[in-house]
């Protein structure tokens, strides 16, 4: 996850998961409401997309959709069996469970002091 006021990174990833929408498959697909605590920063609010493949690739996106949304990004991993582990865009790891109705665990992103985890506490609202 960025740390940035640029949202231009994001825009490929979110495009291409919304655009994916249409075709997924994947365990966890929907659009959740998270609460992220950060170490550092406290807690944020924030949208989450999850898209993904019948063979278990997926992809997260935290978008930034206001101008005052600091953290946002994405990740791409491998969700079945209600968990979901991959690599975020700052090459960090991300670990979330997931059920019909939350997601919840961590998901790393990088300031420029280094890596920082955000727990991430999300419920479906599609």
């Amino acid at each position: 996850m960025r740390c940035s006021t640029s949202p231009k990174p994001l825009l490929a990833a979110l495009s291409m998961a919304v655009g994916s929408l249409a075709v997924a498959g994947g365990p966890a697909d929907g659009a959740y409401f998270c609460t992220l605590s950060i170490a550092g920063l406290g807690s944020v609010q924030q949208y989450a997309v999850i898209t993904g493949k019948p063979d278990g690739t997926s992809v997260v996106v935290f978008p930034a959709t206001q101008p005052s949304h600091l953290v946002y990004g994405y990740g791409v991993g491998f969700a079945g069996g209600g968990r979901f582990n991959g690599t975020s865009d700052r090459g960090q790891p991300f670990s979330l469970s997931y059920t019909a109705s939350s997601v919840t665990g961590f998901f790393g992103y990088a300031l420029i002091g280094g890596p920082v985890p955000a727990n991430a506490s999300c419920s479906r609202v599609f």
